[in-house]
C-alpha cells in the first residue's frame, strides 16, 4: 500500500495533488495457493487478509483515502485483486495502459513516490519501497517457504512495519521480524502451517485463490495430509518477460 502528496505523471509530467496509499500484489503463481517446486511447497503471494490489514492502519489515519490499484492488464481479474476492489473499494490505476511498454517503469516511479506502500515478495516492488519516498512501508511474512530469499531483505529501517498474519502480530523492527520469518522458511520438522496445516492456511487467508480448484493445489494438500511427496515437473523455465508479466501494483490515494 502506498500514500503520497503531490505526483508527476512519468510520461506526460502531469501532476496529480492526491495522497496515493499503494499496494504492490505480485503472485508467483496465478491461479494457485502454493508454488510446488519438486517436493516443497512454497506460498505464491500474501493474502488479501495483509493488504486488508494495511489498509485499515492508513484509514486510522486518513479516514477517506482512496486505494488504487495497480496491476497488469492480464492480471487485473486475479480473485485478490477483485477482492480488493470489491471489498476495499480499491480503484484499479489504467494511466499507463497507453505505453505498455513503458509500463513497468511508470509503476516503478509510481512506488517510488508513494508515501505509504504494502508490498509483495518481489525484488521489484522491494527496490522501488527502499528507494522511495514512504514514510510507511508494510512487509508481509508468509508462514512457509517463498520462491525467493525473503527474509534477506528485511531491512533495519524505522519506515518499516512487518506483520505476520497468521499469527496476526505486527513488529517494527528488523531483528525479530527476520528470525520469525526465517523459522517459517526452515520449517523444522514440517511444524510450519504451509506443511502441516495447508489446507486450513488456504482456507482461511486464500479462499478466493483456493476456489478456482487447481489441480496443483488439491494434490499437495493430499499429499501433506497422507505425508507423502508430489513433485511437480516444470518444463518451461521462467524467463524475465515472464516474471515481468507477473507483476501486480496496488495504490491508495485520499
Amino acid at each position: 500500500m502506498c500514500c503520497r502528496p503531490t505526483c508527476t505523471d512519468p510520461i506526460g509530467g502531469r501532476k496529480e495533488a492526491a495522497m496515493k496509499p499503494t499496494r504492490y500484489f505480485r503472485p508467483f503463481k496465478r491461479k494457485q495457493v502454493f508454488d510446488v517446486y519438486n517436493s516443497d511447497g512454497r506460498l505464491s503471494a500474501p493474502p488479501f487478509a495483509f493488504f486488508q490489514w494495511a489498509a485499515e492502519i492508513h484509514r486510522l489515519i486518513e479516514p477517506d483515502g482512496k486505494l488504487w490499484v495497480l496491476a497488469d492488464p492480464s492480471l487485473r481479474p486475479h480473485p485478490t485483486v477483485v477482492r480488493l476492489v470489491q471489498e476495499l473499494q480499491a480503484e484499479i490505476f489504467t494511466g499507463m495502459d497507453q505505453v505498455p511498454k513503458q509500463a513497468w517503469l511508470g509503476d516503478f516511479v509510481w512506488l517510488r513516490a508513494a508515501t505509504k506502500v504494502a508490498i509483495s515478495p518481489s525484488t521489484f516492488a522491494w527496490w522501488a519501497a527502499f528507494l522511495g519516498e514512504a514514510s510507511r512501508v508494510f512487509v508481509p511474512l508468509l508462514p512457509g517457504q517463498v520462491p525467493m530469499p525473503w527474509c534477506m531483505l528485511f531491512p533495519e529501517d524505522p519506515r518499516y512495519v512487518f506483520y505476520d498474519f497468521w499469527n496476526n502480530e505486527s513488529w517494527s523492527e528488523a531483528g525479530p521480524a527476520r528470525q520469525r520469518c526465517r523459522e517459517f522458511a526452515k520449517c523444522t520438522e514440517g511444524r510450519c502451517p504451509l506443511k502441516a496445516s495447508p489446507e486450513e492456511l488456504a482456507h482461511r487467508f486464500y479462499p478466493e485463490v483456493w476456489a478456482l480448484e487447481s489441480e496443483v493445489d488439491r494434490k499437495y494438500v493430499a499429499a501433506r495430509s497422507a505425508n507423502t511427496i508430489f513433485i511437480v515437473i516444470v518444463p518451461v523455465p521462467i524467463t524475465m518477460s515472464q516474471i515481468t508479466i507477473g507483476t501486480v501494483n496496488i495504490t491508495a490515494s485520499s
